[in-house]
């Protein structure tokens, strides 16, 4: 089968792996970026230290990755899902007809990073530079997290509003007016600034790891908290 005709088939009959798939996949793009840019850091050191030879290799993986990038890119493309569906659950009210809530409680003190999958889990906190904030939903954690950036630098939050990148491929992510293409957005508590909040867990996670690259801040140095885990309700 062709990339296309498995495209088809994850889209037609399941289409909620299409969903989860093209989320693993911007994630994937995103360190490969990452990855590639931390490259061109060594590239200049080789340079300054005349090491041609690692010169060189640098400069190989860096051509190599980007190759596949571009691979990777076509797949996730393909993957496209063409009417977007609403995504945001009700984690209060789902939370009311589990059979034994405390059955799936975990530890509220194990630090996880934004490389985990965040799938059927429920956010207790996260904690950016030190600063640790108290959330219930994903959705809260990413208001909360364009809030403190936005302190941080407000220009650079406002650029994301029209950098593609930064946006879904056909709803705005950012706004600083509640016109734009969004589905559901909400307002930041310190701007006139709208967040698009309908977005999957995983989603989510995808947009703050573009959003503390963009900002510099190390990915591994914002760690997530939980207070769930649902994931065996869902095997």
């Amino acid at each position: 089968m062709t990339a296309e005709q498995i495209s088809t088939a994850i889209k037609n009959i399941l289409p909620n792996r299409a969903i989860d798939i093209s989320e693993a996949i911007d994630l994937l793009m995103d360190t490969l970026n990452s990855t590639r840019l931390d490259i061109g850091t060594e590239l200049l050191q080789a340079n300054t230290n005349k090491d041609f030879k690692l010169l060189s290799q640098l400069a190989e993986v860096s051509q190599e990755i980007t190759v596949y990038e571009s691979k990777i890119q076509e797949f996730r493309n393909l993957l496209e899902l063409d009417a977007v569906q609403d995504v945001v659950i009700n984690e209060p009210e789902e939370e009311k007809i589990l059979p034994d809530y405390d059955k799936y409680r975990v530890d509220s003190n194990i630090e996880y990073t934004l490389y985990e999958n965040l799938t059927n889990k429920r956010p207790f906190a996260f904690s950016i530079e030190g600063n640790k904030f108290m959330v219930s939903t994903w959705q809260e954690m990413l208001l909360k997290t364009v809030e403190f950036l936005y302190n941080k630098n407000p220009g650079k939050m406002k650029s994301f509003v029209s950098d593609e990148a930064m946006n879904g491929r056909k709803v705005h992510y950012f706004s600083l007016s509640t016109q734009a293409t969004m589905r559901k957005p909400m307002k930041i508590a310190n701007a006139e600034f709208y967040v698009e909040t309908n977005r999957s867990a995983n989603s989510i996670r995808n947009g703050i790891v573009r959003m503390l690259q963009q900002y510099g801040i190390k990915v591994a140095d914002f760690k997530i908290y939980l207070r769930a885990d649902y994931s065996e309700l869902h095997i």
